[in-house]
């Protein structure tokens, strides 16, 4: 069976409008129009519009989802409670194998509709094996904690529903888990705003200022738009130039170097990926501290651990001050 996933080149948990516009750009590339009278071509565009007649309906999605990614078949119903922990614990090594490319809602389904289906839950009545439903309960667990929060959240309400977890400080600690990443999950959605919000807080005492950004990516280069929008003239540095062209077009200034950039500005941010990349924009000749004066604050908000903090005396050395503001 085809994996259509891989034939539109996007994740297995793709949001729709990630397919809708993997699917476009794919349909336009492989086009009979532009491919000629080639059949291994058109073949393969034929493939392309068929995976995302599938991957593009929720229903079809669920159904594929299924099809694709049950061993066995989900229309083999499991004898006995030995084989429904088999059936689980060989979904667990799936998803462990996976790794970070796991299809969660295939995982969810699986359990739904399958491993914990009403049938299953009639044999795990009848036989009231304890430790065997403890070791599925453990399986479940562990499931849990390889997915995101919304579909561990939906994986977990499906177990207490049918199987419900006996043990009180089990259920303690799931719901703690289940705490934690609806805490990530919101972070991850709105730290973006919480960006933004710093860096307007820093700057709203100075009308019209000086502002700096090294580090123009998805996250930074919206932060300086929105400081852009906000009435600052802001000058900007990122190691590929033509990744922050709309931000040139939008008014900012173009500075060929960290350093530069910091000679510019009052207050300089920078928001790169990791420590190598804060190493390479802050330290050396060309570097932000290079460029900082007596007076000038620097706002480090990449995600770098404890090396942000190991410029704090570097940065008073050349009399400015530093504030740190990771976006973990």
């Amino acid at each position: 069976m085809e994996d259509y996933y891989q034939i539109l080149r996007v994740a297995p948990n793709a949001s729709d409008g990630a397919i809708r516009k993997a699917y476009r750009k794919l349909a336009m590339q492989y086009h009979p129009d532009k491919t000629g009278n080639s059949e291994l071509l058109n073949s393969y565009f034929k493939k392309i519009n068929e995976a995302y007649t599938v991957l593009s309906n929720p229903n079809t999605r669920s159904a594929f989802h299924l099809k694709y990614y049950a061993t066995p078949a989900p229309s083999v119903n499991l004898a006995n409670t030995a084989a429904i922990l088999a059936e689980c614990t060989q979904l667990l090594k799936k998803v462990q194998q996976k790794g970070d490319n796991i299809n969660e809602e295939a995982v969810v389904l699986m359990v739904e509709k399958h491993i914990l289906n009403i049938n299953n839950i009639f044999i795990l009545q009848a036989e009231s094996d304890k430790n065997t439903i403890e070791k599925i309960h453990q399986k479940i667990i562990h499931l849990i904690t390889k997915l995101n929060y919304k579909n561990s959240l939906q994986l977990y309400t499906i177990v207490t529903d049918r199987l419900p977890f006996q043990d009180m400080a089990i259920t303690i600690q799931i719901q703690k888990l289940l705490q934690q990443k609806k805490q990530q999950y919101y972070w991850d959605k709105y730290k973006f705003f919480v960006a933004l919000v710093a860096a307007i807080s820093i700057c709203k005492e100075i009308q019209m200022a000086n502002l700096g950004f090294v580090g123009l990516g998805t996250m930074g280069g919206r932060v300086a738009k929105r400081l852009l929008d906000a009435g600052h003239t802001v000058t900007g540095y990122n190691r590929t130039k033509a990744k922050a062209q709309w931000l040139l077009d939008a008014g900012m200034k173009w500075a060929d170097s960290p350093r530069t950039v910091a000679q510019a500005s009052d207050i300089v941010f920078s928001m790169v990926t990791n420590t190598a990349a804060l190493n390479a924009i802050a330290l050396g000749d060309d570097g932000i501290l290079a460029g900082l004066t007596r007076g000038k604050v620097y706002v480090e908000m990449s995600t770098a651990g404890a090396a942000a903090a190991e410029l704090a005396p570097l940065v008073e050395q050349a009399g400015g001050r530093l504030v740190e503001a990771p976006i973990l």
